[in-house]
Protein backbone atom coordinates (compact mmCIF):
# COMPACT_ATOMS: atom_id res chain seq x y z
CA UNK A 1 0.00 0.00 0.00
CA UNK A 2 1.74 3.46 -1.02
CA UNK A 3 1.43 6.67 0.96
CA UNK A 4 -0.98 8.74 -1.64
CA UNK A 5 -4.22 9.25 0.16
CA UNK A 6 -7.16 6.43 0.50
CA UNK A 7 -10.22 6.97 -1.13
CA UNK A 8 -12.24 4.49 0.51
CA UNK A 9 -11.92 2.01 3.43
CA UNK A 10 -13.94 -1.49 3.60
CA UNK A 11 -14.13 -2.68 7.24
CA UNK A 12 -15.42 -6.52 7.23
CA UNK A 13 -15.27 -8.34 10.50
CA UNK A 14 -15.27 -12.29 9.85
CA UNK A 15 -16.19 -15.07 12.34
CA UNK A 16 -16.82 -18.74 11.16
CA UNK A 17 -18.38 -17.66 7.33
CA UNK A 18 -16.54 -19.78 5.57
CA UNK A 19 -19.09 -21.18 3.23
CA UNK A 20 -19.91 -17.46 2.14
CA UNK A 21 -16.26 -15.56 2.83
CA UNK A 22 -14.89 -16.71 -1.04
CA UNK A 23 -17.71 -14.75 -2.75
CA UNK A 24 -18.16 -11.43 0.10
CA UNK A 25 -14.18 -11.04 -0.34
CA UNK A 26 -14.61 -11.27 -3.97
CA UNK A 27 -17.23 -8.57 -4.39
CA UNK A 28 -14.86 -6.21 -2.80
CA UNK A 29 -11.26 -7.12 -4.94
CA UNK A 30 -13.68 -7.00 -7.66
CA UNK A 31 -14.55 -3.63 -7.75
CA UNK A 32 -14.68 -0.98 -10.87
CA UNK A 33 -12.92 1.36 -7.99
CA UNK A 34 -10.03 0.22 -7.39
CA UNK A 35 -8.97 3.18 -5.01
CA UNK A 36 -9.50 1.30 -1.09
CA UNK A 37 -7.67 -0.57 1.60
CA UNK A 38 -9.56 -3.33 2.62
CA UNK A 39 -9.36 -4.19 6.45
CA UNK A 40 -10.21 -7.94 6.89
CA UNK A 41 -10.39 -8.72 10.67
CA UNK A 42 -11.16 -12.18 11.85
CA UNK A 43 -12.75 -12.47 15.18
CA UNK A 44 -10.49 -15.55 16.28
CA UNK A 45 -13.21 -18.06 13.90
CA UNK A 46 -12.82 -21.33 14.97
CA UNK A 47 -13.46 -22.50 11.46
CA UNK A 48 -11.32 -22.34 8.07
CA UNK A 49 -12.06 -18.45 7.82
CA UNK A 50 -8.89 -16.85 8.97
CA UNK A 51 -7.24 -19.32 6.37
CA UNK A 52 -9.21 -17.71 3.57
CA UNK A 53 -7.86 -14.17 4.27
CA UNK A 54 -4.42 -15.27 4.57
CA UNK A 55 -4.66 -16.65 1.32
CA UNK A 56 -6.56 -13.61 -0.78
CA UNK A 57 -4.09 -11.29 1.95
CA UNK A 58 -0.69 -13.35 0.43
CA UNK A 59 -2.39 -12.05 -3.23
CA UNK A 60 -3.55 -8.23 -2.73
CA UNK A 61 -1.71 -5.66 -1.40
CA UNK A 62 -4.73 -3.56 -0.27
CA UNK A 63 -5.54 -6.24 2.05
CA UNK A 64 -4.48 -5.35 5.58
CA UNK A 65 -5.42 -9.05 7.79
CA UNK A 66 -5.83 -8.82 11.62
CA UNK A 67 -6.96 -11.34 13.84
CA UNK A 68 -8.42 -11.05 17.22
CA UNK A 69 -6.66 -12.92 20.06
CA UNK A 70 -10.38 -13.73 21.55
CA UNK A 71 -13.45 -13.59 20.07
CA UNK A 72 -14.22 -10.03 20.74
CA UNK A 73 -18.09 -9.41 18.47
CA UNK A 74 -18.98 -7.46 15.67
CA UNK A 75 -18.82 -4.12 17.35
CA UNK A 76 -15.35 -4.27 19.00
CA UNK A 77 -13.87 -5.86 15.69
CA UNK A 78 -15.60 -2.90 13.73
CA UNK A 79 -13.86 -0.50 16.04
CA UNK A 80 -10.43 -2.24 15.65
CA UNK A 81 -10.77 -1.34 11.82
CA UNK A 82 -11.72 1.95 12.30
CA UNK A 83 -8.50 2.85 14.73
CA UNK A 84 -6.34 2.19 11.54
CA UNK A 85 -8.39 2.93 8.86
CA UNK A 86 -6.87 5.94 6.34
CA UNK A 87 -9.74 6.48 3.74
CA UNK A 88 -11.70 9.32 3.45
CA UNK A 89 -14.99 7.16 4.02
CA UNK A 90 -15.57 4.19 5.60
CA UNK A 91 -18.16 1.60 5.04
CA UNK A 92 -18.65 -1.77 6.55
CA UNK A 93 -19.56 -5.15 4.77
CA UNK A 94 -20.72 -8.39 6.55
CA UNK A 95 -18.36 -11.41 5.94
CA UNK A 96 -21.47 -13.88 4.62
CA UNK A 97 -22.93 -10.97 2.09
CA UNK A 98 -21.78 -8.98 -0.45
CA UNK A 99 -21.92 -5.71 -2.97
CA UNK A 100 -22.40 -5.14 -6.42
CA UNK A 101 -19.32 -4.54 -8.40
CA UNK A 102 -20.14 -0.94 -9.09
CA UNK A 103 -20.91 0.47 -5.65
CA UNK A 104 -17.69 1.73 -4.98
CA UNK A 105 -17.45 3.41 -8.21
CA UNK A 106 -21.18 4.97 -7.99
CA UNK A 107 -20.86 6.31 -4.53
CA UNK A 108 -17.33 8.13 -5.37
CA UNK A 109 -18.84 9.09 -8.36
CA UNK A 110 -21.88 10.75 -7.06
CA UNK A 111 -19.56 12.22 -4.17
CA UNK A 112 -17.45 14.31 -6.19
CA UNK A 113 -20.36 15.67 -8.57
CA UNK A 114 -21.20 17.67 -5.16
CA UNK A 115 -20.33 20.96 -4.74
CA UNK A 116 -20.01 20.08 -0.78
CA UNK A 117 -18.45 16.90 1.53
CA UNK A 118 -21.03 14.25 1.90
CA UNK A 119 -21.56 13.53 5.50
CA UNK A 120 -23.32 10.08 5.03
CA UNK A 121 -24.51 8.49 1.90
CA UNK A 122 -26.59 5.42 2.01
CA UNK A 123 -27.87 3.16 -1.19
CA UNK A 124 -30.46 0.40 -1.62
CA UNK A 125 -30.59 -3.18 0.00
CA UNK A 126 -31.73 -6.39 -1.74
CA UNK A 127 -32.67 -9.33 1.06
CA UNK A 128 -32.31 -12.52 -0.16
CA UNK A 129 -33.98 -15.42 1.26
CA UNK A 130 -33.11 -18.93 1.59
CA UNK A 131 -34.72 -22.18 2.09
CA UNK A 132 -32.40 -25.17 2.40
CA UNK A 133 -29.79 -23.05 1.15
CA UNK A 134 -31.35 -22.35 -1.81
CA UNK A 135 -32.46 -18.77 -2.84
CA UNK A 136 -36.24 -18.65 -2.79
CA UNK A 137 -36.74 -15.07 -2.92
CA UNK A 138 -35.88 -11.25 -3.33
CA UNK A 139 -37.06 -8.98 -1.86
CA UNK A 140 -35.34 -5.03 -2.94
CA UNK A 141 -35.49 -1.93 -0.36
CA UNK A 142 -34.70 0.92 -1.63
CA UNK A 143 -36.22 3.99 -1.56
CA UNK A 144 -35.93 7.75 -4.05
CA UNK A 145 -32.83 9.73 -4.46
CA UNK A 146 -32.68 12.11 -1.76
CA UNK A 147 -29.89 15.21 -0.54
CA UNK A 148 -30.56 17.89 2.16
CA UNK A 149 -28.38 19.99 4.54
CA UNK A 150 -32.14 20.65 6.38
CA UNK A 151 -32.20 18.79 9.80
CA UNK A 152 -35.43 18.43 9.65
CA UNK A 153 -35.49 17.35 6.45
CA UNK A 154 -33.10 14.65 7.23
CA UNK A 155 -35.06 13.31 10.30
CA UNK A 156 -37.94 12.74 7.81
CA UNK A 157 -35.65 10.69 5.46
CA UNK A 158 -34.35 8.85 8.21
CA UNK A 159 -37.66 7.83 9.59
CA UNK A 160 -38.96 6.81 5.92
CA UNK A 161 -35.76 4.34 5.82
CA UNK A 162 -36.21 3.02 8.97
CA UNK A 163 -39.71 1.70 8.01
CA UNK A 164 -38.03 -0.50 5.09
CA UNK A 165 -35.67 -0.93 7.31
CA UNK A 166 -32.20 1.06 5.64
CA UNK A 167 -31.32 3.58 8.61
CA UNK A 168 -30.06 1.44 11.15
CA UNK A 169 -27.58 -0.80 8.61
CA UNK A 170 -24.02 0.70 8.67
CA UNK A 171 -22.91 -2.42 5.61
CA UNK A 172 -25.39 0.14 2.94
CA UNK A 173 -23.33 3.43 4.01
CA UNK A 174 -20.45 5.55 3.83
CA UNK A 175 -18.94 7.26 6.80
CA UNK A 176 -16.78 10.57 6.23
CA UNK A 177 -14.13 9.32 8.56
CA UNK A 178 -13.05 12.85 9.40
CA UNK A 179 -16.43 13.08 11.65
CA UNK A 180 -15.86 9.59 13.48
CA UNK A 181 -12.34 10.56 14.50
CA UNK A 182 -13.16 14.40 15.75
CA UNK A 183 -15.95 12.80 17.81
CA UNK A 184 -15.08 9.43 18.91
CA UNK A 185 -17.49 7.52 17.85
CA UNK A 186 -17.58 4.07 18.09
CA UNK A 187 -19.82 0.88 18.07
CA UNK A 188 -21.12 -0.15 21.32
CA UNK A 189 -21.03 -3.16 22.77
CA UNK A 190 -24.76 -4.41 22.82
CA UNK A 191 -26.48 -7.41 21.76
CA UNK A 192 -28.24 -6.03 19.18
CA UNK A 193 -29.11 -2.40 17.59
CA UNK A 194 -25.37 -1.63 17.44
CA UNK A 195 -25.44 -0.22 13.88
CA UNK A 196 -28.85 1.70 15.02
CA UNK A 197 -27.10 3.48 18.30
CA UNK A 198 -23.78 3.94 15.93
CA UNK A 199 -25.47 5.65 13.32
CA UNK A 200 -27.68 7.92 15.34
CA UNK A 201 -24.85 9.01 17.21
CA UNK A 202 -23.37 9.30 13.84
CA UNK A 203 -25.70 11.86 12.77
CA UNK A 204 -25.91 14.00 15.55
CA UNK A 205 -22.99 15.50 14.05
CA UNK A 206 -23.76 15.56 9.78
CA UNK A 207 -24.77 18.93 8.36
CA UNK A 208 -26.08 17.15 5.19
CA UNK A 209 -27.07 13.62 4.10
CA UNK A 210 -27.26 11.76 0.97
CA UNK A 211 -29.67 8.32 -0.19
CA UNK A 212 -29.25 6.93 -3.53
CA UNK A 213 -31.55 4.62 -5.61
CA UNK A 214 -29.47 1.77 -6.51
CA UNK A 215 -29.62 -1.47 -5.19
CA UNK A 216 -25.67 -2.24 -4.22
CA UNK A 217 -25.64 -4.52 -0.91
CA UNK A 218 -27.25 -8.21 -0.74
CA UNK A 219 -28.23 -8.99 2.46
CA UNK A 220 -28.95 -12.62 3.04
CA UNK A 221 -31.65 -14.02 5.22
CA UNK A 222 -30.82 -18.03 5.61
CA UNK A 223 -33.69 -19.88 6.59
CA UNK A 224 -35.09 -19.41 10.14
CA UNK A 225 -31.76 -19.52 11.47
CA UNK A 226 -32.19 -15.75 12.01
CA UNK A 227 -31.81 -13.04 14.95
CA UNK A 228 -35.11 -12.69 14.26
CA UNK A 229 -35.96 -15.75 15.37
CA UNK A 230 -34.18 -15.96 18.66
CA UNK A 231 -34.96 -14.61 22.05
CA UNK A 232 -32.95 -11.64 23.20
CA UNK A 233 -33.63 -10.60 26.84
CA UNK A 234 -32.97 -6.93 26.45
CA UNK A 235 -34.61 -6.93 22.64
CA UNK A 236 -37.71 -5.20 24.16
CA UNK A 237 -35.84 -2.29 25.98
CA UNK A 238 -33.48 -1.60 22.93
CA UNK A 239 -35.83 -1.07 21.02
CA UNK A 240 -38.48 0.89 23.30
CA UNK A 241 -35.13 3.13 23.31
CA UNK A 242 -35.39 3.91 19.33
CA UNK A 243 -38.93 5.01 19.74
CA UNK A 244 -37.62 7.34 22.74
CA UNK A 245 -34.66 8.69 20.73
CA UNK A 246 -37.05 9.16 17.48
CA UNK A 247 -39.72 11.21 19.72
CA UNK A 248 -36.88 13.48 21.33
CA UNK A 249 -35.29 14.06 18.10
CA UNK A 250 -38.46 15.14 16.45
CA UNK A 251 -40.02 16.77 19.62
CA UNK A 252 -36.16 18.78 20.00
CA UNK A 253 -36.73 20.10 16.60
CA UNK A 254 -40.74 20.55 16.57
CA UNK A 255 -41.24 18.09 14.46
CA UNK A 256 -43.14 15.53 15.58
CA UNK A 257 -45.76 16.09 12.37
CA UNK A 258 -48.85 13.77 11.81
CA UNK A 259 -46.57 11.56 9.42
CA UNK A 260 -43.47 11.56 11.41
CA UNK A 261 -45.84 10.34 14.57
CA UNK A 262 -47.52 7.71 12.48
CA UNK A 263 -44.00 6.60 11.35
CA UNK A 264 -42.26 5.92 14.74
CA UNK A 265 -45.77 4.53 16.72
CA UNK A 266 -45.95 2.20 13.47
CA UNK A 267 -42.48 1.19 14.66
CA UNK A 268 -43.73 0.94 18.32
CA UNK A 269 -46.75 -1.40 17.08
CA UNK A 270 -43.85 -3.93 14.95
CA UNK A 271 -41.46 -3.90 18.03
CA UNK A 272 -44.15 -4.70 20.25
CA UNK A 273 -45.67 -8.00 17.99
CA UNK A 274 -41.82 -8.69 17.74
CA UNK A 275 -41.18 -9.11 21.56
CA UNK A 276 -44.61 -11.01 22.45
CA UNK A 277 -43.21 -13.47 19.55
CA UNK A 278 -39.81 -14.03 21.12
CA UNK A 279 -41.48 -14.68 24.34
CA UNK A 280 -44.53 -17.08 22.89
CA UNK A 281 -43.19 -19.88 24.77
CA UNK A 282 -43.10 -18.62 28.69
CA UNK A 283 -46.69 -18.12 28.97
CA UNK A 284 -46.60 -16.72 32.76
CA UNK A 285 -43.76 -14.25 32.14
CA UNK A 286 -45.55 -12.88 28.32
CA UNK A 287 -49.34 -12.33 30.34
CA UNK A 288 -47.06 -10.11 32.99
CA UNK A 289 -44.92 -8.46 29.95
CA UNK A 290 -47.91 -7.53 28.24
CA UNK A 291 -49.54 -6.62 31.23
CA UNK A 292 -46.70 -4.14 32.38
CA UNK A 293 -46.29 -2.63 28.53
CA UNK A 294 -50.21 -1.39 29.23
CA UNK A 295 -48.82 0.53 31.86
CA UNK A 296 -45.71 2.27 30.08
CA UNK A 297 -46.05 5.77 28.86
CA UNK A 298 -45.47 5.01 25.53
CA UNK A 299 -48.23 2.80 25.23
CA UNK A 300 -50.94 5.02 26.59
CA UNK A 301 -49.49 7.75 24.57
CA UNK A 302 -49.88 5.05 21.52
CA UNK A 303 -53.70 4.71 22.36
CA UNK A 304 -54.02 8.50 21.40
CA UNK A 305 -52.69 7.91 18.29
CA UNK A 306 -54.88 8.32 15.11
CA UNK A 307 -53.30 6.67 12.45
CA UNK A 308 -54.61 8.15 8.93
CA UNK A 309 -52.70 6.53 5.96
CA UNK A 310 -51.87 3.43 7.05
CA UNK A 311 -52.70 -0.05 5.13
CA UNK A 312 -55.26 -3.06 5.89
CA UNK A 313 -52.53 -5.03 7.25
CA UNK A 314 -51.25 -2.20 9.23
CA UNK A 315 -55.12 -1.73 10.57
CA UNK A 316 -55.33 -5.02 12.06
CA UNK A 317 -52.78 -5.00 13.71
CA UNK A 318 -53.22 -1.64 15.57
CA UNK A 319 -56.32 -2.51 16.22
CA UNK A 320 -55.51 -5.71 18.10
CA UNK A 321 -52.54 -4.14 20.33
CA UNK A 322 -55.31 -1.22 21.28
CA UNK A 323 -58.57 -3.08 22.29
CA UNK A 324 -55.81 -4.39 25.11
CA UNK A 325 -57.46 -7.88 24.76
CA UNK A 326 -53.99 -9.82 25.52
CA UNK A 327 -55.69 -13.35 24.65
CA UNK A 328 -56.77 -12.02 21.17
CA UNK A 329 -53.18 -10.28 20.81
CA UNK A 330 -51.53 -13.47 22.11
CA UNK A 331 -53.48 -15.78 19.62
CA UNK A 332 -52.79 -13.14 16.71
CA UNK A 333 -48.57 -13.40 17.11
CA UNK A 334 -48.93 -17.22 17.40
CA UNK A 335 -50.94 -16.85 13.37
CA UNK A 336 -48.45 -14.72 12.71
CA UNK A 337 -45.16 -16.78 14.10
CA UNK A 338 -46.92 -20.17 12.69
CA UNK A 339 -46.59 -18.18 8.98
CA UNK A 340 -43.07 -16.66 9.15
CA UNK A 341 -41.85 -20.11 10.52
CA UNK A 342 -43.75 -22.46 7.85
CA UNK A 343 -44.52 -19.96 5.02
CA UNK A 344 -41.38 -17.52 5.18
CA UNK A 345 -41.46 -16.78 1.58
CA UNK A 346 -44.90 -15.92 2.26
CA UNK A 347 -43.89 -14.08 4.90
CA UNK A 348 -41.25 -12.15 3.66
CA UNK A 349 -43.53 -11.01 0.89
CA UNK A 350 -46.29 -9.50 3.40
CA UNK A 351 -44.49 -7.89 5.88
Amino acid sequence: MDNKKIFFSIIMPVFNTEEYLNKAINSILNQTFKDFEFILIDDNSSDGSYNICLEYAKKDKRIILMKNDRNMGVSATRNRGLDIAKGNYVTFIDSDDYIDLEVLFKVYDKIKSMNVAIDCLKYGVVEEYFVKNKLEYKKECSLSNFFSENKNEIQNEILKLEQIPLFGYSCNSFYYLKIIRENDIKFRNYSMNEDFIFNMEYFSFIKNFCFMNFLGYYYAKRGNNSLSSKKQDNYYELHMMKIDKFLNICNKSNNLTQENKELIYWMYVRYIYSTIERNLSNKDYLINLINNIKKEKLYNQFLLVEFKNITMKQKIMIYILKTQKSKILIAFVKLISWIKNKLPIFFAKIK
